[in-house]
Order: structure tokens, then C-alpha cells, then sequence
């Protein structure tokens, strides 16, 4: 029986298969199976179906019956490589020669400098960390500030350095979007988020947000989604959902009224949100919350003493939120660059915030800063 020509077969994916394969791609000696055999075409990959064959003996006769009619029909075939060994789980002789394991993967990225996608080979039994590294090579970006995007629709990989690359569950020639920007925000080896220090030459700078009641839930939403500016409602959503999740947590004590009724309140747009709502957002996202008194630079600060790793910082007038971020360059109005969450470790960064709050307090005091 003949077996047909590659160019009109299909080669499915080989899984669980009992039989490995052992190439030698860069060399064009031929090598002989079993001493005295020609070498055989990649056509041989064609025994997928032995992926059928559940049982031993019939996985070995089908394998003699296809190295039988590879043989006959090598010649046809319009690819070759030198085979070097074939053997089962049953060949008692190790391999002659080392293994060429096929562990690439091939996957495109997008960079701010690049019009067209990059071909970048990953290893695909590597750890995120090791593709993080690549990356930020191939794009010039930074590795504390290396953001990408993966998936459809794109969402931001947050991995840690050690987890397998095989989480993320790419495919050939998937899409990477490699951008530059806030600071990655990554899962630990212990479950927790980490934010590399922030970088010294990096300013302050205050992003006002629009006084209509929500002020407050617009200034997390810019620090906890991403420098969001419409996802305000969202936040205060949020916050009544926990409210009425977590009476035990949020009683009558806490909030000065019954849960249901507070959560009722809160829903209204014109619901001013407070120190408790800062509370509330502290422990549904695992961050430090910092607010700073324009005036007085005081600070009140949620979350300490949880272990939490992550921090942002808020800036109140009386009667009035803002947020603080961290960008590259001086007042720059370019939001997208903005970081605004930070290591809570970094005494730094809490240093540099309350000097810079104390610069703004000074400007409206003067009159120069609304």
C-alpha cells in the first residue's frame, strides 16, 4: 500500500504520542535507521495515527508498517531531514546523538517604534520572566517599564517572573503588544503584587478630576484601573457592592447607619464618597490608599499594616479629591506615560509625594494653582 504525498496530507498536531523523533536540522549527512536504512523524509510524521493505537503491540506493528512505506516512497517526498534515531518508550538503547527539542515559539509584537509587527522567537518551555526580558530587549523599553498586552481584546499580562510562559496559552503567530508606561504590577512568588522602585529622575505631577460629586471615585478609578477617566461609576459601584457583601465587615458601627440603607445612599451620583469609601476600595484591591491634605500636607493613610505591596496616593483640598502620578518628564501632560501605583516599601516615593503636595499647597495658597 502507498502512501500518499505529503503536499496533499494535513499534519495534525501530535499528542501524547509514545514515539519520539529526534532531528539534526543543521546537518545534511544522511544517517541511516537502524544502520542500513536511507533517511527518511519529514513525511514520516505521518504516524500521528499511531496516537489511535491504545495498545502497545498495536503501536509497534503500525510503526513498522509505516517506516515500510516511508521508505519506499522517500523519494517523492519534496522535503527531507536526516533522521537520526527513532525508538519507542520500549527501545532500551539511548539516543547516539543529543536531542533537538522543537521548544520555539513564534509570535508577532507591536512596539511603539515599529509600524509593522517584529517576528520574535520565544521559548515556549520558558518562564514569563525569561519573555519579559526578550521583549524588553527587542523593544528598547525598559524592564521596569515593559507593558504588554495579550489576548483578544487585549488585556495586561500580569505574571510572575517565575510563572511558566505556557500560562499565558499563545499560539503561533499570536499578537504582543509591547507598550511603555506605568510600572508592571506583577503576582509574586507568595500571591502578592510587586511594583518595581520608582525611578529617581521620574516627577510628580497632579491629575485633577472633575468636581462633580464623584471626585473621589474618579481619582481611584485614575490609580486602581489604569488611569481610567470614565470608570468613576464603576468604583462606586464597587463600593456599595462591598458594603452589602461584607456586612460583618461594614456594620452599623463603621458606616453610622444599617448596610442596606448606606449602600441606597451611596448609589446616588450625588454621594459624596469619604474616608470610608477609601476603606472600602483599600481592602477590595489589596492596595495602600494615601490621602494628603493639600493645605496641611497631613496624611491619612488605608490598607497600612495589612502587608499589602502596593500604593497610590490621593490629594484632598476639603472639599475636593485629586490623585498624584509619577511621569518621565517635568508637568508633562501625557497621561499615558503616568505611573501610579508604587512599591509600598519605597520610603522614597512617600518622601517625594509629601514635598511635592507641599509645593502644590503652596501654589494655591499663592493663588498660582486652583
Amino acid at each position: 500500500m502507498s502512501v500518499p504525498h505529503p503536499r496533499s496530507t494535513r499534519l495534525p498536531y501530535l499528542v501524547h504520542m509514545p514515539l519520539l523523533v529526534v532531528f539534526e536540522p543543521h546537518t545534511t549527512q544522511r544517517t541511516a535507521l537502524d544502520g542500513d536504512a536511507p533517511s527518511v523524509s519529514l513525511f514520516f510524521f505521518l504516524l500521528h495515527t499511531c496516537v489511535c493505537c491504545l495498545h502497545r503491540k498495536a503501536l509497534v506493528s503500525h510503526l513498522r508498517w509505516c517506516i515500510g512505506s516511508v521508505l519506499n516512497t522517500h523519494r517523492q517526498a519534496s522535503f527531507q531531514f536526516p533522521l537520526t534515531e527513532i525508538h519507542t518508550h520500549a527501545h532500551t538503547h539511548p539516543p547516539k546523538r543529543h536531542l533537538w527539542l522543537l521548544m520555539s515559539l513564534s509570535v508577532r509584537i507591536r512596539t511603539p517604534k515599529t509600524s509593522t509587527p517584529v517576528q520574535v522567537e520565544l521559548n515556549s518551555s520558558g518562564t514569563w520572566g525569561e519573555a519579559a526580558t526578550l521583549l524588553s530587549q527587542k523593544s528598547g523599553i525598559a524592564l521596569e517599564r515593559l507593558r504588554v498586552l495579550a489576548g483578544f481584546p487585549p488585556k495586561a499580562v500580569e505574571l510572575s517572573a517565575s510563572s511558566p510562559l505556557s500560562a499565558l496559552m499563545l499560539r503561533v503567530n499570536d499578537m504582543l503588544i509591547v507598550q511603555e508606561g506605568e510600572a508592571r504590577v506583577l503576582l509574586g512568588n507568595t500571591g502578592q503584587r510587586y511594583v518595581p522602585p520608582a525611578p529617581e529622575k521620574a516627577h510628580f505631577t497632579r491629575r485633577r478630576c472633575p468636581a462633580d460629586n464623584s471626585c473621589l471615585f474618579h481619582a481611584c478609578a485614575y490609580v486602581l484601573h489604569d488611569k481610567s477617566r470614565t470608570e468613576g461609576p464603576q468604583i462606586r459601584q464597587e463600593c456599595v457592592k462591598a458594603v452589602l457583601d461584607h456586612p460583618e465587615m461594614f456594620n452599623r458601627n463603621t458606616l453610622g447607619m444599617d448596610p442596606v440603607a448606606y449602600a441606597m445612599w451611596l448609589s446616588g451620583k450625588d454621594s459624596w464618597g469619604g474616608a470610608i469609601e477609601l476603606e472600602i476600595l483599600s481592602f477590595l484591591y489589596q492596595t495602600e490608599i494615601f490621602a494628603l491634605d493639600l493645605q496641611s500636607v497631613s496624611l491619612q493613610h488605608f490598607g497600612t499594616g495589612m502587608g499589602y505591596t502596593v500604593r497610590a496616593f490621593l490629594v484632598y483640598t476639603g472639599n475636593h479629591y485629586d490623585c498624584i502620578a509619577m511621569n518621565p518628564v517635568y508637568n508633562s501632560p501625557s497621561e499615558h506615560e503616568d505611573q501610579t501605583l508604587f512599591n509600598s516599601r519605597d520610603e522614597n516615593v512617600l518622601a517625594r509625594a509629601k514635598r511635592f503636595v507641599a509645593e502644590e499647597g503652596q501654589k494655591v495658597k499663592e493663588g498660582r494653582s486652583a
